[in-house]
């Protein structure tokens, strides 16, 4: 008999900071829809922070559609956990460079987050990221590593 197929690929990972929406908004249509469905189909593994979802939830301008359109996208990315580690990692972070950098809690535990998991920072502010973290990437950049 023939051999099986090979297994499908791992999902292409990306941590997301609120990137994951803005994609929706800045870019066409046509890309943003490429982008959900990939999500929806797994074929790309999202992951974001509950301290991003936090943030994103405490904007003043978030109503109610906004938090029925969230957690229906969230239906569709994986939330990382923060344990010892990922803590301990972003409290030196912040030790770090809080001197010399606007680091804030949410960026240093992204930044700890995605130097364990090893997942690239999708962003579309990669000023925030600059001088401690070199794997970061746009959200067309992310876009074009879909295609």
């Amino acid at each position: 008999p023939p051999p099986p197929p090979p297994p499908p690929p791992p999902p292409l990972p990306f941590f997301n900071d609120t990137a994951t929406t803005e994609i929706s908004t800045l870019y066409s249509s046509a890309a943003s829809d490429v982008y959900k469905r990939q999500a929806i189909d797994r074929e790309i593994d999202l992951v974001i922070s509950p301290l991003t979802i936090a943030k994103i939830w405490s904007d003043p301008g978030f109503d109610r559609k906004s938090e029925i359109g969230y957690l229906g996208l969230l239906e569709f990315i994986s939330v990382s956990k923060i344990d010892t580690d990922i803590a301990t990692k972003t409290g030196h972070y912040l030790r770090q460079y809080s001197a010399s950098t606007e680091i804030n809690l949410e960026v240093a535990n992204i930044i700890s987050i995605c130097d364990i998991s090893g997942y690239p920072i999708v962003t579309n502010n990669k000023v925030l990221y600059e001088g401690i973290s070199d794997d970061t990437i746009t959200c067309e950049q992310a876009l074009q590593k879909l295609n």
